[in-house]
């Protein structure tokens, strides 16, 4: 048997004047070969990125040490908000579970 398969649901709320509520759901039941440091430090770095561009971490984003005996190359569900189109994460594509979250007004912008 091998390691656990991290996949995640989030789903993310927000109302006008309370506080936004993120929803976070692992499903630990697929296994699959244990993650290498390589796989586990390229979303990694990106996160740091996004920090350091001024994007807001709003959960996860370390690793994730919830498998077996806590190990293995895990990061957790990650999500950005205030992305902005000029940002390292909302340009590259990030093999890990990172989601960025960019306003936009129009579905023109976004083309």
């Amino acid at each position: 048997m091998g390691w656990p398969a991290v996949q995640s649901t989030a789903t993310y709320s927000s109302q006008p004047g309370s506080q936004p509520t993120l929803r976070l759901r692992l499903d630990l039941t697929h296994h699959s070969s244990p993650p290498s440091y390589r796989v586990f430090s390229l979303p990694r770095s990106y996160i740091e990125v996004g920090q350091k561009e001024g994007a807001r971490l709003v959960c996860g984003g370390k690793r994730w040490t919830g498998g077996p005996g806590g190990k293995g190359y895990y990061v957790e569900p990650t999500i950005f908000a205030d992305v902005t189109d000029d940002m390292t994460i909302a340009r590259e594509e990030i093999f890990g579970p990172v989601m960025c979250v960019l306003k936009y007004s129009t579905v023109a912008e976004v083309r």
